[in-house]
């Protein structure tokens, strides 16, 4: 909202009496315009937030018993709109002086926060009901929120108190809500005839009175003033007990701007007995009818050609932004305003329309040249120039500008590239003549000045360069096949011809590498015709036909022609031959797929390693059940990586089991042919999934063995264990059957046969990897220095049993040893062996507690280096 609006907000707030503040009524009291205005202008702050009251908290009694200590109700009826006004002084503003429904908002009551936030569940009709109340406090919300549905809403809770004790007859009383209609003649007409019933829960000795006077039946159609205040007053049948409640009666109104409403546009035409014509935004109008100083939005306006259309809200011109009239035309308006309850409608102000007395120009053909054969070309304006004269002296700006120039009855006609530039005079185009591109079009702007008052006017046209030698796709008798989904009628479809377009433009050839059709990159267009006679004398459909094209479900079409052109932005001739086809209308399935997501994650059994089928399937949403014929599918690669589709699954059956990673597709089409002279058409859907997450133990080498040597000389090894896949990158990580934990670093894990587990947080899904953990130094240098003078298994000094064997290169037994021993010294009978590889082999029991293979015993083979 404009920073003037909210000043003027402020300002009447200070100046507006309670019910203008509430704009519930047509009592508002304005302070000037002019002041107001004046007052904005010299503002610098900032917008003001509007401010809002808090509600009145609500007491009521429960019920109590009757004249004969009965029950009166099970249930407690309370009225909300108690906590819009003071209950002393009936003032619909807070302590602090603020509205508690500010003018241009609304309201409504909630019983929770989360519904009054959202705008859901609203107290229906602000009547709160509860059956068995007991005395308690309950918290309830109000919401409000601007009547032009643009902004937040504003949430402020109060407390409803409901009472037992010290209650006497008035207190148990319902509130009965005030009332609204709109006003005819200043009076509205309202039902009364349920107040009585509502007053104490159907207890029928109820008055109603006004101003002291007894209202007599019947009270279905009692007509009363704005403002009015009934009374209604109960004696509790069989006591002396007296008790009355109020409720006010709004006759609501509001008032137009008084003044005159007009618009002024542009000459467009001129007919032959003189008339001019204009194109207005009626739209623009609005603020001249609205009240003064209100807002365009609290208002909903329509226009009509008669008085009598506007008073019965029928005919409302169609689109009020582009309305051509005569000079001198009037229209009426229908203005329904969102600020009474109940929307109240004010018709029959008219808005006269006025031609301004411009420089006329006729209508202008676009100036264009066609031809295949060149690829620029200048375009002459002389002609445009001749047609907008018409017939009027036309002289140049030297001229105009010569001493002694007489302007009466002399024009100046200029050209630009531009709207703005031509409004504005600026940038005209220099000479006579235009190079354009071919399959250009360019708008250019003409400006003619009436020199006598200065007056002018504008138009455009295209200059453009097209093709002279089109081509329409050749069909005879084609059938296109359109797809809809089937509602159960036969009469109520359209389809939209120009989904043809691209065929006949020749876009869709299959001779790929043969000559096109048409130039590539035309600016082509196709014409639609109900006839061969049509097509042939270039009488066209209309463009709204051509997109609603009617046809029944299940039928064929008329046949249609069609015909290749330029765009409307050129005037070239249209193709030199023409096509014809039918269009088909097929129903297409109606299913649903599942699993919803597109992408998934193959996974395995954590105990297994079995990969777990993932199902997917589909499920029939036809109204009239036909059975269905499925197509399941999966992409494939051959050695040069070319992809296709193998059929993998081909009948009724809904769902497929896919133990694979890659991309899967099912087409899904009716079994039976659910019309007999047309072709039903087929849906489908496709996943991707995903290959088992890749599990790798990062320390591990190329045959998985993590060597233990440079960790543990008891053989307990640091494992890290990566991954890569999954659907979130959010893993848990486990070995063989602990607990799993975000971290993917694990201390200590013994010396043999393990297994790595990833879980992907997202799906679910676990992987595995088989390592091993055994470890031996890479090389020894026996030379006396006391480092690594001796070479053996460190790892494996807890395993006793294991035993050890040494050999050359020729397989020849060296040593045998326990792991336990000093080790080997790198001589042969006390003689030093060289420098070169050695191999080894060792047994040993495996040690890896609650794993397969536990106590089993296994060996391993390798070779190391002696250096000296």
């Amino acid at each position: 909202m404009s920073k003037r609006f909210w000043l003027l907000f402020f300002v009447l707030s200070v100046f507006i009496t309670t019910e203008s503040v509430q704009g519930r009524t047509n009592s508002i009291d304005y302070v000037s315009k002019e002041s107001i205005a004046t007052l904005a202008d010299e503002q610098e702050q900032p917008n003001p937030e509007v401010k809002f009251g808090k509600p009145f908290n609500i007491e009521q009694c429960v019920p109590g018993l009757d004249a004969n200590n009965k029950i009166v109700s099970n249930k407690m009826v309370i009225y909300l709109g108690e906590a819009l006004k003071d209950k002393a002084t009936g003032s619909e503003v807070d302590a602090t002086g603020n509205a508690i429904v500010p003018r241009g908002y609304k309201y409504s009551f909630h019983e929770t926060r989360d519904s009054a936030e959202s705008g859901t569940g609203a107290i229906a009709n602000d009547k709160l009901e509860i059956a068995n109340p007991a005395a308690h406090d309950k918290t309830l919300y109000l919401r409000v929120f601007p009547v032009t549905g643009e902004g937040d809403a504003h949430v402020e809770e109060f407390i409803l108190s409901i009472k037992d004790q010290g209650c006497n007859l008035e207190h148990r009383l319902v509130k009965l809500p005030d009332m609204y209609t709109c006003a005819v003649d200043g009076k509205g007409t309202f039902d009364l005839s349920n107040a009585s019933n509502d007053l104490y829960y159907g207890q029928k000795e109820v008055e109603l009175s006004v101003n002291g006077s007894k209202l007599v039946g019947p009270l279905n159609n009692y007509e009363a003033a704005d403002k009015t205040v009934v009374t209604a007053q109960i004696k509790l049948f069989g006591t002396n007990d007296v008790a009355s409640r109020t409720f006010t009666l709004f006759a609501e109104s509001f008032a137009l701007n008084p003044n005159d409403a007009s618009l002024t546009a542009n000459q467009s035409k001129e007919d032959k007995d003189g008339k001019r014509f204009g194109i207005f935004d009626l739209n623009s109008a609005k603020s001249q009818i609205i009240p003064e100083n209100d807002e365009v939005d609290f208002y909903s306006i329509s226009f009509h050609l008669t008085e009598s259309d506007a008073k019965g809200g029928v005919n409302s011109i169609p689109k009020p932004e582009e309305f051509e009239a005569a000079d001198g035309s009037v229209v009426y308006t229908r203005v329904e305003s969102k600020l009474t309850r109940k929307n109240c409608v004010v018709s029959g102000k008219k808005v006269t329309l006025k031609v301004t007395e411009k420089p006329y120009i006729p209508a202008l053909d676009n100036v264009s040249y066609c031809d295949n054969n060149v690829t620029s070309f200048r375009l002459s304006l002389t002609e445009q120039t001749i047609i907008i004269a018409d017939g009027r002296t036309i002289v140049t700006e030297e001229e105009a500008n010569e001493e002694g120039f007489d302007p009466t009855d002399k024009f100046t006609i200029d050209f630009f590239n531009s709207k703005e530039d031509a409004e504005n005079n600026q940038n005209k185009i220099v000479g006579v003549e235009l190079e354009v591109k071919i399959n250009e079009a360019r708008q250019i702007w003409t400006r003619i000045t009436d020199l006598t008052t200065q007056s002018f006017n504008t138009a455009s046209f295209y200059a453009s360069i097209g093709y002279s030698k089109l081509k329409t796709e050749h069909s005879t008798d084609r059938t296109a096949r359109y797809c809809q989904i089937d509602t159960g009628t036969t009469n109520s479809y359209t389809v939209d011809l120009r989904n043809n377009d691209s065929f006949y433009i020749g876009k869709l050839r299959t001779d790929q590498f043969g000559p096109s059709l048409n130039p590539e990159g035309a600016k082509l267009t196709v014409y639609y015709y109900k006839t061969e006679e049509d097509a042939k004398n270039d009488i066209r459909m209309d463009e709204s036909l051509v997109r609603n094209y009617p046809i029944g479900m299940g039928e064929k079409s008329d046949l249609i022609y069609a015909r290749v052109a330029m765009q409307k932005e050129f005037d070239c001739p249209l193709a030199e031959n023409y096509s014809s086809f039918y269009a088909s209308l097929g129903t297409t399935p109606v299913v649903e797929y599942y699993p919803e997501d597109a992408t998934l994650q193959l996974c395995a059994d954590s105990q297994t390693g079995t990969i777990t089928p993932i199902v997917l399937g589909v499920t029939s949403k036809d109204l009239k059940g036909r059975p269905l014929s499925l197509v399941w599918m999966k992409k494939v690669y051959d050695s040069n990586n070319n992809a296709s589709w193998k059929t993998l699954q081909v009948g009724e059956k809904l769902t497929y089991e896919a133990v694979e990673a890659g991309e899967y597709t099912v087409s899904v089409s009716f079994k039976n042919e659910p019309y007999p002279n047309t072709e039903s058409c087929t849906v489908g859907r496709s996943w991707i999934i995903k290959d088992l997450i890749e599990v790798f133990v990062e320390n591990a080498d190329a045959t998985g063995m993590v060597n233990s040597l440079d960790i543990d000389e008891f053989g307990n090894a640091d494992v890290v264990i990566g991954s890569k896949g999954g659907l979130s990158g959010n893993y848990e990580y486990a070995i063989d059957r602990g607990g799993f934990q975000m971290n993917n670093r694990f201390m200590n894990v013994p010396i043999g046969n393990h297994t790595a587990w990833v879980s992907d947080v997202a799906s679910g899904c676990m992987a595995f990897v088989d390592f091993s953990v055994f470890g031996y130094p890479k090389y020894f240098t026996p030379n006396g220095d006391g480092y690594n003078d001796v070479w053996n298994i460190p790892g494996l000094k807890g395993h006793p049993e294991a035993r050890i064997a040494i050999f050359d290169r020729y397989g020849k037994l060296l040593k045998q040893m326990s792991a336990q021993g000093e080790g080997w010294d790198g001589t042969f009978n006390g003689k030093p062996m060289p420098s070169t590889d050695y191999w080894f082999t060792v047994e040993f029991t495996n040690d890896t507690p609650g794993k397969d293979g536990d106590g089993q015993k296994v060996s391993y083979k390798g070779h190391f280096s002696l250096k000296r």
